[in-house]
């Protein structure tokens, strides 16, 4: 029973976060690298770490921030005493166990900012292209890189394309990849070719491929020759026969080679790169500001002086900044542009909008709702 206890306290309070933060930081090509088909218990341990770190930072800043009102002390003794079943023994475990609204309260807002900083920190480092650059911050799934062609920006390929003069993969974006894919098949080996539309990784090792997708896939089969004259005993000529359907899935479980080579497109001209970077660095700006407000709805800074925000500030509640906060994410998303993910370029959408006016809409109402009538 002991161990029971103990066991439900850890995985409520560090494993949960870890697991939503390594949840969040996986996303898209490389949540392959976070399947469900592989084994669960394995991702909770792995979660062990960061979901001790954001609860030690959240505990930490919540207390600078006066959100936090336990002592570590009380709390470490508060931990001992139901992992002992001995409730009666501390006044503090006791009120906490009779009323634990506030410590659920907690807890939720662990896991919503874990899964958030999972968030905000896997796309900064994608955005800043710190995984092509530090090879630690790498993701696993190096198929996506392959595939992408992002692997010409590593600094290795880089340089050696530099040197092979190679320069065109540099400049031009990759739109998509073909494979020549060497099969090995009862002692035999089949040859196939196509173009890459998706992938599955072994669930047991990401770094490998289970399933590979191509479009317009053929198949390469040797015959042999007869009735002609060659120095070679048996000549063969290699067949090369278009395989009918849409998707042809290849199996990569006896992969033996593959090549690789890419389908380009046009060099982006300068004003198209100079558009690229100016709403690149609006993302960075709206990003930075939404920072800033959160600091500022959370803890009241002197030198602002309007009547509403030092009344805010006087009777708020962590749920009103919570709601404050979400609201004014809504609200600065309308000025955040998405990556298209054909074209390459950032763009406004109408989808984008109508989801951010929905988000600012309901988040506005609840708000007010809870700051002035609760």
């Amino acid at each position: 029973m002991s161990f029971t206890s103990g066991f439900l306290l850890l995985f409520f309070t560090i494993v949960i976060p870890g697991f939503l933060f390594l949840r969040a930081y996986f996303y898209g090509e490389f949540s392959k690298q976070f399947s469900p088909k592989e084994n669960i218990s394995r991702h909770l341990l792995f979660g062990l770490i960061p979901g001790s770190i954001i609860q030690i930072s959240c505990f930490y800043f919540g207390k600078i921030f006066g959100l936090v009102s336990v002592d570590g002390t009380s709390l470490i003794t508060a931990f001992e005493t139901i992992n002992k079943q001995n409730i009666n023994g501390d006044d503090f475990t006791k009120h906490l166990l009779d009323d634990p609204t506030q410590f659920a309260l907690y807890l939720i807002i662990i896991y919503v900012f874990s899964f958030l900083i999972g968030v905000i920190i896997s796309r900064l480092i994608r955005y800043l292209k710190l995984d092509k650059l530090i090879k630690i911050l790498r993701f696993k799934n190096q198929w996506y890189y392959l595939f992408s062609g992002e692997i010409f920006e590593f600094k290795k390929f880089k340089s050696a394309a530099n040197i092979l003069g190679k320069t065109t993969l540099q400049d031009k974006e990759v739109q998509l990849a073909k494979v020549d894919v060497l099969i090995s098949n009862g002692g035999s080996h089949e040859f196939y070719s196509g173009y890459v539309v998706d992938y599955d990784l072994c669930p047991d090792d990401p770094s490998k491929l289970e399933n590979l997708y191509l479009m317009d896939a053929y198949r390469y089969e040797y015959k042999e020759l007869k009735n002609v004259t060659s120095k070679f005993e048996h000549p063969r000529i290699s067949d090369r026969k278009h395989i009918p359907g849409e998707i042809f899935v290849l199996n990569m479980a006896s992969l033996v080679n593959i090549n690789i080579s890419y389908l380009l497109s046009g060099i982006a001209s300068g004003q198209e790169k100079q558009i690229r970077f100016a709403l690149k660095t609006l993302n960075v700006i709206m990003i930075l500001l939404l920072i800033c407000c959160t600091y500022f709805i959370f803890l009241k800074a002197d030198w602002i002086t309007f009547d509403w925000y030092t009344s805010f500030h006087a009777q708020n509640w962590w749920l009103d900044n919570l709601l404050l906060t979400l609201f004014s994410v809504g609200i600065v998303s309308f000025f955040v542009s998405t990556k298209n993910k054909e074209t390459g370029n950032y763009e406004f959408t109408w989808k984008d909008f109508g989801i951010n006016l929905i988000a600012v809409v309901v988040t506005g109402f609840v708000f007010f709702g809870v700051f002035y009538w609760v």
